[in-house]
């Protein structure tokens, strides 16, 4: 970032008066006061800064490109120098240094790739979700600067936070959103950092038919392959492999993160007897919370709904992680704690 300082003092000065007036300190404090820096259009830049008493002609500026040092370039006894010449765009620090100790603050700003003073992008802002069913469609304005974006949901029956890199665009149609009620916000994304959220918009996921005698939901916060399973009363094991049992069925297995994966029995289904509740960190290497709810007498006037979490590291398809102990008639949900054999039915190993 070399500085010239044979441009005519005219030019100098008509640029040192657009910058904000600057107060010095008193003389006695040796105190610099931290450096005003304007960028121009054509990304040459101007550096300001308030001196004590007349400035020492070894003074000079240290700073950093993208985090690595330059400089020492020498500024004698000006207080307003100008670059001369565009600098190359990126993050910058400067600081002005007397010697002896005396030195100012570190003032940090931006150079663009495409001329004037760069900028991390704006707030976009997020429109009203569209709801099919328990599929939503998110969309956003797009925010000034962004080159891509990162989208934020939060429920609030368990506190998960989801996050997702949803590239340069600004609608996104995410399938199968487990039941529940979240916040979802976004921010814009660029080579010089992240923006500011958007505002945050309330999606709800309401089943217009649930009614069961059992529900169990399970739902969790990385792109592992996580599984539910079901050992019915009569010992049928209810999982990926065999998704209907005698009273219990999986609706789905989910393979590529987050959830859902959700196996239900049906009004007046329910056997006599207990269900047992584990789940199993299938494939990924990636630290997961898993969410499972468990729910009784759903879509009735005394439904019952506890809620459980497990922690898992990676993938192993032959733990299984206990968690609950249901009897549906009797109304019970017993949490249940420990690892088991996940390995009863599998008897082939997933597709890929």
């Amino acid at each position: 970032m070399p500085f010239i300082h044979a441009r005519p003092l005219l030019i100098v000065a008509a640029i040192a008066s657009a910058l904000i007036a600057l107060t010095a300190e008193s003389s006695s404090a040796q105190t610099l006061g931290a450096p005003q820096v304007t960028v121009l259009a054509d990304n040459s830049i101007v550096v300001s800064y308030a001196a004590p008493s007349t400035p020492p002609a070894n003074a000079v500026l240290v700073g950093t490109l993208n985090g690595a040092p330059i400089g020492p370039f020498t500024i004698g006894t000006q207080t307003n120098i100008y670059s001369g010449a565009p600098v190359p765009a990126g993050a910058y620090t400067v600081q002005v240094v007397w010697g002896g100790g005396v030195v100012s603050p570190v003032t940090a700003f931006l150079v663009g790739p495409g001329g004037g003073a760069g900028a991390r992008p704006g707030q976009p802002i997020m429109r009203p979700a569209t709801l099919s069913a328990n599929n939503v469609t998110l969309t956003w304005d797009p925010s000034a600067n962004a080159t891509s974006y990162e989208l934020e949901a939060v429920m609030f029956e368990t506190g998960q936070v989801f996050s997702l890199a949803v590239g340069n665009q600004t609608s996104l149609v995410v399938p199968d959103v487990p039941f529940g009620n979240y916040t979802a916000r976004v921010r814009g994304r660029n080579s010089l950092g992240v923006g500011p959220y958007s505002n945050q918009i309330l999606v709800s996921i309401v089943s217009t038919i649930r009614l069961r005698d059992l529900e169990v939901t399970l739902t969790w916060n990385s792109l592992a392959d996580m599984d539910l399973h079901i050992i019915e009363p009569n010992g049928t094991h209810v999982s990926w492999q065999l998704r209907q049992g005698l009273t219990a069925r999986l609706e789905r297995d989910n393979t590529t993160g987050f959830g859902p994966e959700t196996a239900s029995v049906a009004p007046n289904g329910a056997a006599r007897g207990v269900y047992q509740v584990y789940i199993v960190h299938y494939r990924g290497a990636f630290p997961t919370t898993s969410t499972i709810s468990v729910s009784l007498n759903v879509g009735s006037s005394n439904v019952q709904t506890a809620l459980f979490t497990r922690q898992s590291e990676a993938g192993d398809a032959s733990r299984g992680y206990n968690v609950a102990l249901v009897d549906p008639r009797s109304g019970i949900i017993g949490e249940v704690f420990g690892t088991r054999s996940a390995l009863e039915i599998q008897q082939s190993p997933k597709p890929e």
